[in-house]
């Protein structure tokens, strides 16, 4: 068998694809990576790293569009917050929404969440909402966003089927 020899940095710069090249996914390494086999030799993709960017990309879209897809919640979640939290809470309940968060009040500090982003639906509701609430200021859509996908995104650790792989690439 021919041996290949491997790319210089320079070569390695001016390899730009636009999307992943053809390839034959052949498993998984610590349940943390893919590998995949190309003509140019074998690919190690972070399985983390590949979901988080499809949810942000998928998610950026409908945010950016009005349009973030939202299930109802079969059982609501009463979620309780300290005070400063709630103020914040029943002050941007319309932002919260926009971002898939339907939030009712039930009470002075406690809230009922009756639907969430169908995006994230791996991820507890009341999580997110309350990371979300973390870094929640004025202009930080994007870290936002960026956040909640890393969230929802296969952590290393978790195994992936072939055809779930396959889907994600």
């Amino acid at each position: 068998p021919e041996r290949q020899e491997p790319l210089t940095s320079r070569e390695v710069q001016e390899k730009k694809f636009v999307h992943f090249p053809e390839m034959r996914l052949l498993g998984t390494i610590a349940h943390t990576f893919f590998l995949a086999e190309t003509d140019e030799g074998l690919v190690i993709i972070d399985q983390h790293v590949v979901e988080e960017r499809i949810n942000y990309e998928t998610f950026m879209k409908q945010y950016m569009n009005g349009s973030v897809a939202v299930q109802d919640l079969l059982q609501p979640e009463l979620i309780e917050f300290p005070a400063a939290e709630a103020m914040v809470v029943r002050r941007n309940i319309g932002r919260l929404q926009g971002y898939g968060f339907f939030l009712e009040e039930f009470g002075e500090q406690t809230f009922r969440l009756t639907k969430v982003p169908v995006l994230f639906r791996r991820v507890k509701g009341e999580e997110l909402l309350r990371d979300l609430l973390v870094d929640f200021k004025e202009d930080e859509k994007e870290d936002i966003i960026t956040m909640m996908s890393c969230r929802k995104a296969i952590k290393a650790g978790d195994t992936v089927s072939l055809p779930e792989m396959y889907a994600l690439l």
